[in-house]
């Protein structure tokens, strides 16, 4: 029989070198249904032989669901980002203060795609996995250990690795194929769907499951050997070191020697970009000699001696078939281009912004215009401009309506505006805008309450104001078309959990001018109650954070409305927050007497936390004040947690949060 304690390490150094031959070298020498077959004699193996468990086994690393949130760990030294250079004169620069520091206009230097990923710093002691860890904020990252075992690619035990401690910095990413695959999967499952690869990245990473984390087929490169510093020489050397070591590198890194080399590549890979399996958004130029780049410091947030030189907004052509004019919730109706479907930045782009008619007559854009559309911050699609020598003499101009499309009543355009509004508060097509904002997950979050239901109950006349909504019954939803019992008790019982929703969601609901999430909250915080807020004077309202004089003024024009003032005398009369007060403390459990309010992203939901806090017996708030307790802060905190610094208020990350709750740390 073949020895055991053999036959496992056989196995493990097999599965490692087809996971090499598989992501690294593009060249899988087996097919995938005898790897898999090798990684589940290994589990057998190491399930009837204990003693064999290793932490470098693919399977070791491999744990089940995570029992708390990730643990904060501090880096070796801050894990910085990159300086950005948009356009070739920027670059230019960059080049000139390198060959100034190293003394020749021939400055090598590597260039490297630059990953549209996660960035992570992986710990090894004597070549052996140990540690993964987030970037965080540079000084402090999370501890991903157990999702980053379930990128394939990652390598668990490294060739030639010096002994002791090896530091390495890389991308988690997640490769085009598998995005589209991945929100392909979402769409059909009704999940809403990722914004770019970058965040379907992150999000798999930063799992409490690790089953998650694999389902989503991430990838590894890395380009980076932090410790120990004086291993390599060169930027060039630690690529090619990293590559002996088995860790997955950037494809197609260079070393150039001076400006026209590097220039003429970096237009080269502007038209190449879009042939490579995984997103790119720029490319890394970095001084080549490390010692050199040392001495060059950094600033606070990046190293002097690398720079990243950013892809122009992606930009695409395609034909403007027709124009449809939408009235929003506040009467601006603005112009949506209804677009030959093409793709754009990994995504099928139909529709795009005009933003509004006199932009759009500004560029002289018509219907059956072959048109360039780009994604304005990578994420909206909007129409750029026309290709007028392209034009065959069929194209329309593109007039501006003189009535509202959803009430016929006269459009204005107010005085310094360029948008074009309806006056009409009756609108159909703004009642609708409004309260499907109202109802929208961001506001009072009733769930199953959308567009075409709510489209419905306003052409019945069963609703009209807000507070309608909450006077709802079953026997008024059924005689909504396509409305069953179940789905009515459903909604009504969405409806209900929807008036203990906290004083800041309502003021966001209902629409105020210049108020989003950040300045309701400020608003709660500062008074009382919707009645409060309703006699506030400009004065009262600019003493509020965030809230400057045009704010004020509209506020108090908003308030002074006798319509808005019904809606909420009414919606007090229904019971949907109309008095705020606040309990003493919330109610028993480990948390009694705290008061927190949370701010950042987590690895969960934020209002599973939140649930989770009220159930331990916190008092849950929406806004930083000297009666906070303690701040849960997540990844990426907003100016909560600079608020919460400058009032000395103590900081819990998740993972404290989480002990405290199960009564590890008092």
């Amino acid at each position: 029989m073949t020895d055991p304690t053999r036959r496992a390490e056989e196995l493990r150094q097999l599965i490692s070198r087809y996971n090499y031959e598989y992501h690294q070298l593009d060249a899988p020498s087996v097919p995938d249904a005898e790897y898999d077959r090798l990684v589940r004699e290994l589990q057998a193996l190491e399930a009837s032989h204990p003693e064999l468990g290793s932490e470098a086994s693919p399977t070791g690393l491999v744990g089940g669901q995570a029992d708390s949130a990730f643990s904060p760990v501090r880096h070796r030294r801050p894990v910085l980002s990159l300086q950005n250079a948009l356009d070739q004169e920027e670059l230019q620069e960059f080049m000139a203060r390198m060959g100034r520091a190293v003394g020749t206009d021939e400055v090598a230097v590597d260039l490297e795609p630059k990953i549209d990923g996660l960035s992570v710093v992986l710990r090894y002691r004597d070549g052996r996995f140990q540690q993964g860890i987030t970037r965080g904020d540079g000084t402090v990252g999370e501890d991903v250990s157990h999702t980053l075992v379930e990128v394939r690619d990652l390598p668990h035990t490294l060739k030639g690795a010096p002994a002791g401690e090896l530091e390495v910095r890389g991308e988690v990413y997640l490769a085009k194929e598998a995005f589209l695959r991945l929100n392909e999967a979402r769409e059909a499952a009704g999940e809403p769907l990722f914004a770019n690869p970058r965040n379907a990245a992150a999000g798999a990473l930063r799992q409490l499951d690790p089953a998650v984390t694999k389902s989503r087929g991430l990838n590894l490169f890395c380009y980076e050997i932090r410790h120990p510093e004086d291993l390599v020489e060169t930027q060039t050397e630690a690529l090619a070191a990293l590559m002996a070591m088995g860790f997955p590198v950037p494809p197609d890194s260079q070393r150039l020697v001076g400006w026209d080399d590097l220039w003429q590549a970096v237009s080269l890979w502007q038209e190449r970009r879009h042939q490579l399996p995984f997103a790119i958004d720029g490319l890394v130029v970095k001084l080549d000699h490390l010692p050199t780049a040392r001495a060059q410091g950094a600033t606070a947030k990046a190293p002097r001696a690398m720079i990243a030189f950013k892809f122009p907004p992606e930009e695409v052509v395609t034909t403007l078939e027709r124009v449809v004019w939408q009235v929003g919730r506040s009467g601006t109706v603005t112009p949506t281009a209804y677009l030959t479907p093409v793709r754009l930045g990994g995504t099928v782009v139909s529709r795009a912004t005009l933003h509004n008619a006199q932009l759009a007559k500004s560029r002289d854009i018509r219907i059956g215009d072959r048109v360039v559309i780009r994604k304005a911050g990578e994420i909206i699609p909007e129409v750029v401009r026309p290709l007028a020598a392209e034009r065959t003499g069929q194209e329309q101009p593109l007039e501006a309506p003189r009535q509202c499309p959803a009430c016929g009543s006269a459009l204005v355009r107010n005085e310094g505006e360029t948008a074009l509004r309806c006056p009409n508060e009756a609108c159909p097509g703004r009642q609708l805008e409004a309260f499907c904002h109202f109802a929208s997950r961001a506001a009072m979050d009733i769930d199953g309450l959308g567009p075409k239901l709510l489209a419905s109950l306003l052409e019945a006349g069963l609703v009209k104001t807000p507070a309608d909504l909450y006077r709802l019954d079953e026997r008024d939803l059924l005689t909504v078309p396509r409305m069953a019992a179940r789905s009515a008790q459903n909604l009504l019982a969405a409806i209900d959990r929807s008036r203990r929703r906290p004083l800041w969601r309502l003021i966001l609901a209902l629409g105020l001018p210049q108020v989003g999430a950040h300045a309701a909250e400020r608003l709660a915080s500062r008074f009382e109650s919707l009645f409060a807020l309703l006699e506030a004077s400009e004065e009262d309202l600019c003493a509020v954070p965030d809230v400057g004089p045009l704010t004020a003024r509209q506020i108090r024009a908003w308030a002074a409305d006798p319509v808005h003032r019904q809606w909420v005398s009414e919606l007090a009369g229904v019971g949907v927050l109309g008095e705020v007060a606040e309990p003493a403390h919330g109610g028993e459990g480990p948390l009694r007497g705290e008061r927190l309010v949370f701010t950042g992203s987590f690895a969960v939901p934020r209002q599973e936390l939140m649930a989770a806090a009220r159930a331990a017996g916190a008092l849950v708030l929406s806004a930083v004040s000297r009666r906070v307790t303690h701040l849960v802060v997540g990844d990426k905190p907003g100016q909560k947690r600079q608020e919460a610094e400058a009032l000395a208020i103590p900081l819990w990350d998740e993972a404290s949060f989480r002990r405290k709750i199960e009564g590890q740390d008092s």
